[in-house]
């Protein structure tokens, strides 16, 4: 490493007192990590802020080849060009290993340690054999000096380990230089070019921070008093410090005029503050075999990590286990029993389990998606523990809608099974009073929540993920084959049905629907999806060639070509609280058929859809007919569209803003007139 400027950092990052430039024998070196595709937007704006404030392109990139498996350099041909450029201007490319991800089983005790402690699962060579390893070394080499169109500096480690196999590699490969926790040296002749520790703050948690700050401090006095005294003129010497940008510390860095590694260059500035925050969502309603609920935290654990932020999801599940999603997102699984009404999913059951987890993890926000038991574990844990988190029930179920007012809707009004069921709008406003946020998806839920006594309700709207839907997806020929299959020509009506075959989404009765309006008007539906509850929709089709049920479409862009495809969506559940499938319909360009109640309704009236009574397949067949009238100039129409990061990006802002401000993003999205 060769940079040698002296040039104090003038940031929020410096004290504004200028420092007297070191003596000749210390170096500053400015190294960025974990350079990838994934990072590109934040990579680029860091280096454009150290360019300013070093005067040049002074300083080093630790590129990596393929993060995590999922960003191939070779396949980002706009960041090659963009680091090839880097690398003309001036910047040293250091190979910073393959995945960057440690998939090793360690051994021994130590390198377990290591492994564990050291790093949060990213220590790639710690346990490799040296055939493994030298692979490695050799195809990320080709990939990046490709890249670059020049030589690598060197190599350094993910995390700075290197195991038995790695140091063999090193010589074998014979890289100019690596680097460690302690030393820059020549791994072929083992020469030390210089000495100096890595002090390093890890922040996943409020206890490292603190740990990390009191072991860095001590450090850096410590090593300081030794070296200055020891180390003559004609010996050079380095200390690097490594901030870990989980949640980043301005004052930490700014009592550091040594050498800096800027580590986790992919996080983003965050909405809420100086730093990122951990929000751990204590999710009941994820499953591997889900429908919305595992769209949405699907994104959310992309889409948070991205913004910063150490997003953690704990769901119930068949075994106690861990899922890594990226650097910044994973999921825990805690084994659960399943739920008698709905065996595709689970619930939780072990207070103590999911206390645990929660002690574990220490976060800064609590979400919690069930109203049911695990918002009150939830509650409770925070008063036992005395945690300072704060808690947010999302709204993404509505038991009342999804059982009761279907189940005695015939027979009593909407007041009075309310009244019936007190004793659970006694729960919700117990959850109000423990909770700092009450997050609903849409307005007509915001409103009847409100109704029952609820203060803390607030309004966000979740979406479709961007850049997913649209009627540009549209395929004549892939229309023809549909209507085909259901025995139909290219003059039929298209309908698209997409959801589980659970009893609250009434696909019997869409089924009937279709069958109604199909003696009148030329109908086809191909209804989407599975569940064991579909002997009755079976039934309900009997023999109408015209209905059609597929089997789940688990490729969302397979699934965003068939909605696009059709000419109309019909959703028949009116206990949504937003409805995704309904939102991507109009992002995907179709008219949305809909039941009078919910967040599907919602959805209907604000985007010219047409409404019927929910659960009456003869006013379902009048809509239906009334849009085969229309479909012509509505099919193709482009609205506007919210998507789920614009409902992340309210959330955060919600949590930052603080109790007594309600984020309400509805107001563009209500307008529009149902049938």
């Amino acid at each position: 490493m060769t940079n040698e400027s002296y040039t104090m950092v003038q940031t929020e990052f410096a004290d504004p007192a200028p420092l007297r430039a070191p003596p000749p024998d210390k170096r500053l070196v400015v190294s960025i990590h974990d350079v990838s595709p994934t990072f590109a937007l934040p990579i680029a704006m860091l280096a454009e802020r150290i360019e300013a404030i070093l005067g040049g392109p002074r300083f080093a990139m630790l590129v990596v080849p393929d993060h995590w498996g999922a960003a191939r350099l070779d396949q980002s041909p706009a960041f090659v060009r963009r680091l090839r450029d880097w690398a003309d201007a001036g910047v040293e490319m250091f190979l910073h290993g393959w995945f960057h991800r440690d998939s090793s089983a360690h051994r021994g005790g130590a390198s377990a340690l290591k492994a564990r402690y050291m790093t949060a699962g990213e220590g790639e060579f710690l346990g490799l054999d040296a055939v493994e390893a030298e692979i490695r070394m050799r195809a990320g080499r080709d990939m990046v000096e490709q890249a670059i169109g020049r030589s690598v500096a060197g190599f350094i480690a993910p995390a700075w380990l290197y195991g038995p196999g790695a140091h063999a590699a090193l010589k074998a490969c014979d890289f100019a230089l690596a680097e460690d926790h302690f030393r820059v040296w020549q791994p072929r002749t083992g020469a030390i070019v210089a000495r100096g520790p890595v002090v390093t703050w890890a922040s996943r948690s409020p206890a490292r921070t603190a740990s990390s700050l009191a072991v860095a401090a001590a450090a850096r006095a410590a090593r300081l008093d030794a070296d200055d005294a020891r180390c003559g003129p004609s010996r050079r010497r380095h200390q690097e410090i490594a901030a870990d940008q989980h949640r980043p510390h301005a004052e930490h860095a700014r009592r550091t005029p040594h050498r800096v590694a800027l580590c986790r260059s992919g996080r983003r500035a965050s909405p809420v503050g100086d730093g990122g925050m951990k929000i751990v969502d204590v999710c009941a309603f994820y499953t591997p075999t889900g429908g919305g609920v595992r769209t949405y935290i699907d994104r959310k654990l992309v889409a948070l990590a991205d913004r910063g932020h150490e997003i953690v999801v704990i769901a119930p599940g068949e075994e106690d286990r861990q899922e890594q999603r990226g650097p910044n997102a994973r999921v825990r699984w805690l084994r659960s029993p399943r739920f008698p009404l709905d065996r595709s999913y689970r619930y939780f059951a072990d207070r103590e389990a999911l206390h645990a987890m929660l002690d574990e993890e220490d976060a800064d926000v609590v979400e919690v998606s069930s109203p049911w038991r695990s918002a009150s574990m939830v509650a409770d844990w925070r008063t036992r523990s005395g945690s300072h988190a704060r808690l947010s029930l999302i709204a993404h179920a509505d038991p009342l809608s999804a059982y009761a007012y279907r189940w005695f809707g015939n027979v009593a009004s909407t007041q009075a099974i309310d009244r019936a069921f007190d004793w659970y709008w006694r729960h919700l406003r117990r959850l109000d009073a423990q909770f700092d946020h009450i997050v609903s998806a849409s307005e007509s839920l915001t409103q009847r929540l409100r109704d029952g006594g609820l203060r803390k309700v607030t309004t966000d709207p979740m979406g479709v993920e961007p850049g997913q839907f649209s009627p540009r997806l549209r395929d004549p020929e892939l229309r023809r084959e549909m209507l085909a299959l259901c025995g139909l020509g290219e003059d039929a009506l298209l309908l698209i049905g997409v959801g589980r075959h659970a009893p609250e989404k009434r696909w019997d009765m869409v089924a009937q629907a279709a069958a109604i309006a199909g003696t009148q008007a030329p109908v086809g539906l191909l209804i989407i999806g599975g569940g064991a509850r579909q002997r009755r929709v079976i039934d309900a089709i009997g023999d109408n060639p015209h209905v059609r049920l597929l089997e789940p479409v688990r490729d969302r862009g397979a699934l965003a070509r068939l909605m696009a495809s059709a000419d109309a969506l019909i959703h028949g559940c009116e206990a949504e609280t937003f409805c995704f499938v309904a939102a991507e319909a109009i992002a995907s360009g179709l008219t949305l058929i809909a039941p009078d109640r919910g967040g599907a309704a919602d959805l209907a009236c604000a985007n010219d859809g047409a409404l019927y009574r929910s659960g009456d397949a003869q006013d379902a067949a009048e809509a239906i007919l009334a849009v085969a009238g229309t479909i012509e100039t509505s099919a193709q129409r482009r609205r506007p569209v919210r998507t789920m990061d614009d409902h992340f990006d309210a959330l955060l802002a919600l949590y930052g803003a603080g109790n007594d401000t309600a984020i309400d993003h509805t107001r563009r999205y209500q307008q529009g007139t149902g049938r």
